[in-house]
């Protein structure tokens, strides 16, 4: 059987975001972002590294432009850093800042490439955390607007706009356990006010963007469970009940159902009452609910479920030896099938993967090249599981790889490598890996 089965209309793009692969933190009236105070003032990053440098694509992209189209991505995710456009995150635009991403997207346009914009990956302006960033009501306002110029400003030229990436990313870390910038430790209740005023964000631009033609989506990320033995009906229908139970899915669901279906999920106002109860006012569900036409997932691993000594279910031990990343996450694809097929049967809208890698100890080799085996080997189950999701039924539009290049990879500063292209950090010298390579073959094969 062929490795590509992919539809000629299946969008094959890879993905990266401004702080992490730009560089440029003072270039051109750049203001500050939170992540550019956080790596400063914490040393929680590994090795004291942050983004000014990263992979210098704020002077080299037409470089990574050109490594897209060698690749035949149909499609780029890059998001826009929004101090660079809006230094003090509203009213006065940085015109260098705007011009960056205008030429960046009319290039792509012209090399057949698909300009895919994520509005906010991580990177708050600073000015506007001082005023309480996403705990603060007005964010959603803040957002709009900024949304809006992004869409006048890029024009024709970007049709599908990402609102959010990980919204459990910026909450969580960010505003409950302060692990991410900007380091706010609410706790997981006392947070929600950043992610409800987060989903309002959502809903308002996506309503602004659709009135102007737009498509539009919210990027969630999740793990998930999948039953041990496949021909056991009892233990997949209990896979299914830890799904909703795990963090990552369940997380998920306090985002996707209340875009999708509008409201939050019973079991969290069972957790959250009071939260909820003092958060969310009259009308707001209507305006999170609509507009947004992609289910979007960010997944990198799964775990199995299977039965123990008391006849429960829960997670399998894995043997000694099993493969891992180098994050530390398990080289596991097979829970990506069925996390594709929860969210197929609850919301009912078509899919895409909008991150998929692994990361690896990557080293060039004598010969010059870059040859990440494990990570093609990965590839390889991953499009096996994106298959299964088709022949099943699923809706499936596209899939990202993450990332285009090695990347400041947050917390871990360079030591980890996610990338198809390697990055040399002293040179900036881009060199596509053995990935690199497989990718492009199997998905040349829709051609």
């Amino acid at each position: 059987m062929r490795e590509n089965l992919f539809s000629e209309d299946f969008m094959f793009g890879a993905a990266t975001a401004a702080f992490q692969i730009e560089g440029g933190a003072n270039a051109d009236g750049k203001g500050l972002s939170v992540w550019d105070v956080f790596c400063r003032h914490t040393d929680t990053v590994f090795n004291g590294a942050d983004g000014s440098g990263a992979c210098n694509s704020y002077e080299l992209w037409q470089q990574d432009v050109a490594l897209l189209k060698g690749l035949g991505a149909d499609a780029y995710r890059f998001s826009i850093s929004w101090p660079r456009v809006l230094p003090e995150g509203t009213g006065r635009v940085n015109r260098k800042g705007m011009d960056y991403y205008k030429r960046l997207a009319a290039t792509l346009r012209d090399n057949g490439i698909e300009p895919c914009v994520t509005l906010y990956h991580w990177d708050l302006p600073y000015e506007l955390s001082l005023k309480g960033g996403l705990m603060n009501r007005d964010f959603a306002a803040w957002f709009t607007d900024y949304a809006a110029l992004v869409a006048k400003e890029l024009g024709s030229d970007v049709n599908l706009y990402f609102t959010f990436n990980e919204p459990l990313s910026v909450v969580g870390a960010g505003y409950g356990l302060g692990t991410f910038a900007p380091g706010c430790k609410f706790g997981n209740g006392g947070s929600f006010p950043a992610l409800h005023n987060l989903l309002l964000a959502h809903g308002d631009s996506a309503r602004y963007l659709h009135a102007q033609g737009k498509r539009t989506a919210i990027v969630n990320c999740g793990d998930a469970p999948y039953p041990a033995d496949e021909n056991d009906s009892a233990l997949i229908e209990k896979a299914r009940e830890k799904t909703f139970a795990c963090d990552y899915v369940w997380n998920c669901v306090n985002v996707f159902d209340p875009v999708f279906l509008g409201d939050y999920p019973k079991e969290f106002y069972e957790r959250f009452a009071w939260e909820a109860e003092h958060t969310i006012r009259d009308g707001d569900m209507k305006r999170i609910r609509g507009n947004t036409d992609y289910c979007c997932m960010n997944h990198y691993s799964g775990f199995p479920v299977g039965w123990n000594e008391r006849g429960e279910a829960e997670e399998v031990r894995r043997p000694q030896g099993y493969p891992m990343m180098q994050t530390g996450w398990a080289m596991d694809t097979n829970g990506l099938f069925w996390l594709l097929k929860f969210l197929q049967e609850r919301y009912r809208k078509p899919i895409m993967i909008t991150e998929n890698g692994m990361a690896c100890h990557d080293v060039p080799s004598a010969d010059g090249g870059v040859h990440d085996e494990p990570r093609v080997e990965y590839f390889r189950r991953i499009l096996h599981e994106l298959h299964r999701a088709e022949a099943a039924g699923i809706d499936l539009r596209g899939y990202f790889v993450w990332s285009l290049l090695d990347n400041f990879e947050w917390l871990s500063g360079y030591s980890q490598r996610f990338g198809i292209t390697y990055v040399d950090y002293k040179t900036f010298a881009r060199t596509p890996k053995s990935s690199y390579y497989y990718l492009r073959d199997m998905f040349a094969q829709r051609k």
